[in-house]
């Protein structure tokens, strides 16, 4: 019984000290109207995917370490770290990071673990020019 016991309290003690995660999952729609181009100026690593829709979509995964949650809801809402800003410039539309620079994040004198996943789903009628620039066909 004091094995069982003492087994229980030191994963309970394990799990309380271990790294702290929050997660959140951000999505915008951005729509298109009459836009042929877009310019994509988007702060970080990203994968572009390609879909049968007539909108754009962002999916962006944000993972916090060693923070609570009021923290990340921070720096989503108020902050706007991770939304990405659509400008038209007819014909062309301008997709940018809200925050051009993400500096680390703190608490409480501890630097937290930040990742970021972001997936742009733009619609298959657009081609590739570069990396940054694609075109309606």
């Amino acid at each position: 019984m004091t094995r069982i016991f003492c087994f229980t309290a030191f994963m309970l003690f394990l799990s309380l000290s271990g790294n702290a995660q929050t997660e959140k999952l951000l999505h915008q729609t951005i729509e298109l109207d009459s836009i042929d181009q877009i310019q994509l100026e988007i702060y970080g690593a990203y994968t572009v995917e390609y879909w049968a829709g007539n909108n754009i979509l962002t999916e962006t995964k944000v993972k916090l370490y060693d923070a609570p949650k009021h923290v990340l809801k921070f720096f989503v809402e108020e902050q706007m770290r991770y939304q990405i800003d659509a400008l038209p410039a007819v014909p062309t539309l301008n997709l940018v990071s809200h925050v051009q620079e993400r500096k680390p994040i703190s608490y409480k004198g501890t630097e937290c673990n930040e990742e970021v996943s972001l997936r742009i789903f733009i619609p298959d009628s657009f081609k590739p020019q570069s990396d940054t620039f694609l075109v309606r066909e």
